[in-house]
């Protein structure tokens, strides 16, 4: 991977002014007060990018975070043309509350980081193993990509430590909501099911893409799994904007067979979805 390719932004009163370096009093850095988002580019062009703009900007008025003058997506489009040397990369939106005083009270000038590296998907099955923790979703903080994201670090780090590749998140309830850095699915007798937002899930764009798109030939059911549902199924798989459809292997000790043929199928159809 190379060195991040950065630029920022400063939303002024005249619009989005180029800002020089994140100032040691925003409030992204100190109190985790912001959004984000990352997007997968191909080529000069990002994909789904009118999708993420939407949820980043959903994101932040939960939050509070003024951006009702819109998001300079002519500025992010430019620099990932400029940043993008060909291929696959990733980019990462990240909006904070900017500089503002000591303690909770926030300025009024937000800002805006990008960064783009260039990004190598992965193919590979993964291994997953059941965080330790249960992932409990805030009533505010549900559904949005906030930058407090310091549960699903300790997840995945679990999952590193135990040489897997990510973590599956439960809810109180022992439902399973997603990985640490993506959506699931399973299917068994050929229905496909997924967790509903309602379990604590974050509203996934190639999630989205994948139910819209499914076909009337399979049957989706959007229900709470357990982990002894999700251990009898024929396949399972994940979904996210970087990856697109990944198959699972492994969770825990429990192995699943070869690739079945609905997650072979959606893998090799979700970016001809792409809307650039």
């Amino acid at each position: 991977m190379t060195n991040a390719v950065a630029r920022m932004w400063r939303l002024t009163s005249q619009g989005w002014r180029d800002e020089a370096g994140v100032s040691q009093t925003d409030h992204g850095l100190l109190l985790g007060d912001g959004v984000f988002e990352t997007i997968r580019t191909q080529g000069l062009h990002s994909v789904w990018l009118e999708d993420h703009v939407d949820r980043l900007t959903q994101s932040a008025a939960v939050l509070g975070i003024d951006v009702s003058m819109g998001l300079p997506k002519h500025d992010i489009r430019d620099f990932v043309a400029t940043a993008n040397v060909g291929g696959i990369g990733r980019l990462r939106l990240t909006l904070t509350a900017g500089s503002g005083p000591a303690g909770y009270r926030r300025g009024n000038e937000p800002v805006l980081m990008a960064h783009w590296w260039e990004y190598e998907p992965r193919v590979e099955p993964l291994r997953l193993v059941v965080s330790a923790s249960d992932f409990v979703p805030d009533s505010v903080l549900n559904g949005i990509k906030h930058i407090s994201y310091l549960s699903q670090v300790l997840a995945n780090r679990q999952a590193v430590l135990a040489g897997c590749d990510d973590a599956l998140l439960l809810n109180l309830h022992g439902h399973i909501t997603e990985t640490t850095t993506a959506n699931i699915f399973v299917v068994k007798n050929d229905v496909v099911v997924t967790p509903p937002l309602t379990a604590g899930v974050l509203p996934g764009i190639a999630r989205a893409k994948v139910i819209k798109n499914l076909g009337s030939d399979v049957r989706l059911v959007q229900m709470d799994l357990s982990l002894a549902e999700i251990r009898e199924a024929d396949e399972v798989f994940v979904t996210s904007s970087l990856n697109g459809v990944v198959p699972v292997r492994q969770i825990d000790e429990f192995q699943y067979g070869v690739v079945g043929p609905i997650t072979n199928r959606l893998r090799a159809e979700l970016f001809s979805w792409m809307e650039l």
